[in-house]
């Protein structure tokens, strides 16, 4: 059984993983954190530097992220779908007239959140596979990922 789909990149979907990225990340919670802090600190003190100092903590992070989707919305990797194909022996990705491959045994995790499957092969690399571009197989690529991947690894909500 193989299952093939085309993912279409765009800001919104990059933007998604990004927000992923930092928000699972000790330092995007840290920074969120003390900037509702500083928030809470404005309430209990009414120094108005606490809110400003909040209010820009708390926005910077997922307006930098936003940024950095959109300016990787502009490389030519993404202008050009992505083909994928799940096979009995793992993932296929052609982009641009280029072949990759990796073997089932390489993913370290795969996540979902609200618009992608993200499948990790290591800490830095992953592919997306956004739920609007999976289509009707969805449930194949779900089904493929949790037949060929270690279970502790795969936490995907649909």
């Amino acid at each position: 059984m193989s299952v093939e789909f085309d993912v279409h990149m765009t800001t919104s979907k990059m933007y998604d993983y990004m927000l992923y990225q930092i928000f699972t990340s000790f330092a995007g919670i840290l920074g969120e954190a003390v900037g509702l802090l500083l928030i809470v600190g404005f309430f209990l003190s009414y120094k108005i530097i606490y809110l400003i100092a909040g209010v820009i903590i708390v926005f910077y992070l997922p307006t930098a992220l936003y940024l950095q989707s959109k300016k990787q919305m502009l490389s030519p990797v993404f202008q050009q779908p992505q083909h994928y194909k799940l096979t009995e022996e793992g993932i296929e990705i052609t982009i641009c007239e280029q072949s990759d491959a990796a073997p089932w045994s390489a993913v370290a995790k795969v996540v979902s959140t609200r618009k992608n499957i993200i499948v990790y092969t290591n800490k830095v690399r992953a592919s997306l596979f956004p739920f609007d571009d999976l289509g009707e197989n969805r449930d194949k690529v779900v089904e493929m990922i949790s037949t060929h991947v270690d279970p502790k690894k795969v936490n995907i909500r649909v």
